[in-house]
């Protein structure tokens, strides 16, 4: 899932009053290819949302624009010792995942770097599979809107219906409210040629709204159930990725842009379907909570072993990925942010993402990030092995 977390988006900034090229959309043959979709009645794409976009035409452009991200990335990754852009990748992979490499550029020994950097490059080599036929069989679904989904309060039966002597479907998943209440209502997605269904949680702060309900993180942009290849297994764009800022496309980066530039790639409908698409081929990567300084401690802390998760947000955008590559490797790779980040900072090489972390922390304008002054040659020393960051 992803979220519209509140209060990010005070200004469209300078960006967006430049002009961008962009990728086209993928044709109707490659709908039918990947996915499982329907073009007409509830969760079809094929229509406008409720603001006027033809969503079909926005879906289309994002996932190519995912897709391309993907291919440039896994490209990138096979080629990580090798001159200024393995240099690159290189650190991107230590700051977001926390793979560590030797002098040479090879992995650093005693450490799982190279389990870690064949797991994550595996997840990309996953999702650029989807363009060829499913990955797992049946082919995933892609929906809009959540206007195919049932609310119930009771389990179904064998026909599809309600039945209300059976016990409530909360109950019978132990889904409770933080007032110890069982959830009224639940989605239900259901599949009407196998009868075959699964249901979604919605969120404490609005149990009836479903799944693209506002949550603790701001409305939804889009979410994905399963991972397995269940027939329900698919990803629901919400309302609210329809709106705003989130129609933006990607395309070449506005040199020099810094942070601004970063974030607003980050926000862009590819850099979203592809945290979708993460989360779509391997179910073990969540949205993981973010990290933060131990009780009583500010953001110079840099005993990273330290720090602890704070449950209350989850782990969104670009620097906080970052702290979690440094702070919690281990959960790092299973965050999906972690690798939509990845994807758009190898694959826009002008977004210049290590170096502008760089001068966000030297200028003291953004303090939630990297809690230490650090230079360009310090992370070349971090990523040859020759700086510990415990001893910092």
């Amino acid at each position: 899932m992803r979220t519209d977390a509140l209060g990010i988006w005070t200004t469209c900034l300078i960006a967006c009053i430049f002009l961008r090229l962009t990728v086209s959309e993928i044709s109707i043959e490659q709908w039918s290819l990947s996915f499982q979709y329907d073009t007409a009645g509830g969760g079809s794409c094929f229509r406008r949302s409720s603001g006027g976009v033809d969503m079909y035409e926005w879906t289309s452009q994002a996932i190519e624009e995912a897709w391309e991200v993907t291919n440039k990335t896994v490209d990138g990754l096979n080629l990580y010792t090798m001159g200024t852009d393995g240099m690159r990748t290189r650190g991107l992979l230590f700051l977001l995942f926390g793979v560590r490499f030797g002098a040479n550029g090879r992995w650093d020994p005693g450490t799982d770097a190279e389990v870690v950097y064949n797991y994550v490059k595996g997840v990309f080599i996953k999702v650029g599979q989807l363009q060829t036929g499913p990955y797992n069989s049946p082919k995933p679904k892609m929906r809009c809107l959540e206007d195919y989904a049932i609310y119930t309060r009771r389990k179904l039966g064998t026909d599809g219906r309600e039945n209300a002597t059976d016990v409530l479907i909360a109950e019978w998943f132990d889904w409770k409210m933080k007032d110890g209440q069982y959830f009224p209502g639940l989605m239900h997605i259901v599949d009407w040629d196998t009868l075959s269904s699964e249901w979604y949680s919605p969120s404490e702060e609005d149990p009836t709204g479903g799944a693209c309900g506002r949550t603790k993180d701001g409305a939804s942009l889009a979410f994905t159930l399963g991972g397995d290849g269940q027939n329900s297994d698919g990803i629901t764009l919400c309302p609210k990725i329809f709106e705003g800022l989130h129609l933006q496309n990607l395309g070449e980066p506005i040199p020099d842009g810094g942070l601004a530039e970063i974030t607003w790639y980050d926000k862009a409908g590819g850099t979203t379907m592809l945290h979708e698409f993460v989360h779509l081929v391997d179910k073990d990567i969540i949205d993981q909570p973010i990290v933060v300084p131990p009780s009583g401690q500010t953001f110079d802390n840099r005993n990273f072993d330290q720090w602890v998760s704070n449950d209350t947000y989850a782990t969104y955008g670009y620097t906080p990925s970052i702290y979690l590559g440094l702070a919690k490797p281990g959960s790092a790779k299973y965050n999906a942010d972690n690798y939509a980040i990845l994807g758009i900072c190898m694959r826009y090489v002008e977004l210049d993402c290590l170096g502008t972390f760089q001068d966000q922390i030297r200028s003291g304008k953004e303090r939630r990030g990297l809690p230490f002054q650090i230079s360009w040659r310090t992370v070349e020393k971090i990523r040859s092995g020759e700086v510990d960051l415990t001893n910092m």
